[in-house]
């Protein structure tokens, strides 16, 4: 199959998977209602939280860093033999489970000197609670980093589907162990939730991986080599991806110091924040990494530049308008969302303000995230090394000069000028790289989008300031309102990159 016949594909690839991770996204929210209905912006939430995010960062920098500098390496090796592809998932499965079982170790171990260093803020109770989480959710660590070679193995063979339920498989889990937590008044039920759900991605991926004649050789030897390789390539990918865990730990952290419940509000304005970011984003990013890797090592350049192109386009024109709507309308999406249980009226105020602040930074996280995985695929490891230490030297000293400002705004403020700067950072310097990559394209598809989206806009504003009818009718209405218009305006303006039919009919034309 030729270069051309593997294009074709993309758009509907790329379509599937938004359609998938919104399904799972649901289940996200889900998880983040029934936690925050049942015991709201409390000490015990804040525990869970600021315990959870703390394996998953450590699953970020170790298995999912590591996967990224895999995917390159597994499409030479695929195009060889798929023997030679198994040797080298087996010999990176061994390694990745070592290091996640230290790991495990160290956190089950060690749970308060941790807490203290990475959430000093804790008072006594919430301390208590995440002690006894953080030994549970400790041994996570170990079934994600199986999951996530997996996870790798099938991407590299373009089999992207299975994998994006994975999310649904946790949060489904965490739903359950904490309604029963609260049923049987046993609040260390909590993580166990998470434990499991991790338990299954494991073991769910296995009949997939072995569909595309994954085996796994035991008594193969560890080629070190090889390993050493893939840990060179993945420095990048520790650096970059270490940045928005590191920076989102770190500002967990900080807001421990900010009152009871400051990491849940923080948390929650976050999460809804970038909801369609990570839909959009990650649909388009996991397509195009290894499809990138295969332009890199034909040594077809344009093509890497021309997708890429249209890459940024369709990021832009899909979340440009997300943006205006997720901050015209971001109090009574929270208060549908969260306005329930415990969850109360000062804290849908404070969560929706906060939101406002995060919605300004979306464009910009979503065009660096692609931009990283461009130089990722392209084994530009000086130039991901130096642009991720600036990016996350910048990040945390915002962070902590506008926290200290404007307490929780200020995270906010720091996130959204962060992002922004490394969306753009990341624009210049792929030009850079790779060459013009299409700049007067993308500048008249970000004049046509602002236009639609500022008619968009105008006509949301207007209907909500003027139309007096129940909070949850008018948000529906609102959001129809906008995809409608929006679209209209799209047309008019010929944005394409809106066409969905036409997305799909040019690649399947290419």
């Amino acid at each position: 199959m030729n270069i051309n016949d593997k294009q074709r594909n993309y758009g509907k690839s790329m379509l599937v998977l938004a359609i998938i991770a919104c399904c799972s996204k649901v289940f996200g929210f889900l998880r983040d209602i029934v936690l925050t209905n049942v015991y709201g912006a409390s000490s015990i939430a804040d525990a869970y939280l600021i315990t959870f995010s703390i394996p998953d960062m450590i699953l970020e920098l170790l298995a999912n860093t590591i996967m990224v500098g895999f995917v390159p390496i597994a499409v030479s090796k695929l195009a060889n033999s798929s023997e030679e592809l198994n040797e080298f998932t087996t010999s990176t499965s061994k390694i990745l489970v070592i290091l996640g079982l230290i790991f495990s170790s160290i956190l089950a171990l060690f749970p308060k000197q941790i807490l203290t260093l990475l959430a000093p803020g804790f008072g006594i109770e919430e301390g208590k609670f995440a002690i006894s989480f953080l030994r549970v959710l400790s041994f996570t660590i170990v079934f994600k980093t199986l999951s996530s070679v997996l996870h790798a193995y099938l991407n590299s063979t373009k089999f992207f589907t299975p994998s994006a339920f994975l999310g649904v498989l946790l949060d489904v889990s965490i739903i359950i162990a904490i309604i029963f937590s609260k049923k049987l008044n046993y609040v260390n039920l909590l993580p166990f939730g998470a434990l499991f759900g991790t338990f299954l991605q494991s073991i769910y991926l296995i009949p997939f991986a072995r569909k595309k004649g994954f085996k796994l050789l035991l008594k193969s030897k560890i080629k070190w080599g090889e390993m050493k390789h893939l840990f060179i390539l993945s420095i990048p990918a520790l650096l970059s991806i270490g940045l928005m865990h590191i920076s989102s730990l770190y500002n967990k952290a900080l807001a421990t110091a900010m009152g009871e419940g400051s990491v849940t509000l923080f948390n929650h304005s976050s999460r809804i924040s970038f909801f369609v970011e990570n839909i959009i984003v990650s649909s388009i990013a996991t397509v195009l990494y290894p499809l990138l890797s295969e332009y890199y090592i034909a040594g077809e350049k344009d093509k890497i530049k021309s997708t890429l192109s249209d890459s940024i386009e369709k990021a832009i024109t899909f979340l440009l308008p997300a943006t205006v709507g997720l901050f015209l309308l971001s109090q009574p999406i929270i208060d549908v969302l969260y306005g329930n249980g415990a969850f109360t009226s000062e804290n849908v105020l404070i969560t929706s303000k906060l939101m406002r602040i995060n919605v300004l930074g979306i464009v910009g996280i979503a065009i660096q995230t692609l931009l990283t995985r461009a130089m990722f695929s392209m084994k530009k490891v000086k130039v991901s090394i130096i642009m991720s230490i600036s990016l996350l030297a910048f990040y945390l000293g915002s962070s902590y000069l506008f926290s200290k400002l404007l307490d929780l705004n200020g995270l906010a403020i720091a996130t959204a000028i962060s992002y922004s700067v490394g969306g753009i950072a990341y624009y210049i310097v792929i030009n850079k790289v790779c060459g013009n990559i299409n700049v007067k394209s993308t500048v008249t598809v970000l004049l046509k989008a602002v236009i639609a989206s500022f008619v968009m806009g105008s006509v949301i504003y207007i209907f909500n300031y003027f139309v007096n009818i129940s909070q949850i009718v008018k948000l529906v209405l609102s959001v129809i309102i906008g995809v409608v218009l929006y679209a209209l305006m799209a047309k008019v303006l010929h944005l394409t990159q809106f066409d969905i039919k036409a997305i799909l009919k040019k690649k399947k034309n290419s």
